[in-house]
């Protein structure tokens, strides 16, 4: 037998408690966006990849330009650029990468941070509001066990 859902008055410590926790998660929530921007585009990253040694991020778009304007002597007759081997620093912390034959298609796309930020984008648009049923609050009976 499925129990009735019985709705009472928020009390005033719990509606306190709610906005309290409302207001630390929309705190987390930027903190959390502030870490998945990109030094460069100042976006949050796309398809972002690992710098190594120094293990910071960007978008392999802007990785791409920072590689480009940082070896502009690679063009080829035709105006495309060479995109294998090559250095370029670190736009969050100058330290020098340098790149494989792959060039900056040889570094490492960070799956770890793709999926936190199709994560925050899910938690965004689900929590950006959360009322408390215009101050009422479910309680639930419980049930008996059937054992």
């Amino acid at each position: 037998m499925m129990s009735q859902r019985h709705y009472m008055p928020c009390a005033p410590a719990a509606a306190t408690l709610i906005a309290q926790a409302s207001v630390s998660f929309s705190a987390l929530m930027d903190s959390l966006e502030k870490q998945l921007i990109c030094p460069i585009c100042l976006e949050m990253f796309t398809k972002p990849v690992v710098i190594l040694p120094c293990q910071h991020n960007l978008c392999r778009k802007c990785a791409n330009d920072v590689f480009q304007a940082s070896n502009p002597y690679l063009s080829t007759r035709s105006g495309s650029t060479v995109t294998s081997g090559g250095r370029f620093r670190c736009p969050s912390c100058r330290h020098e990468v340098v790149l494989d034959r792959h060039g900056v298609y040889g570094l490492q796309r960070n799956l770890l941070v793709e999926n936190i930020i199709d994560m925050y984008k899910q938690g965004s648009t689900r929590y950006k509001h959360t009322p408390c049923m215009s101050t009422f609050m479910p309680l639930y009976e419980p049930e008996a066990l059937k054992i």
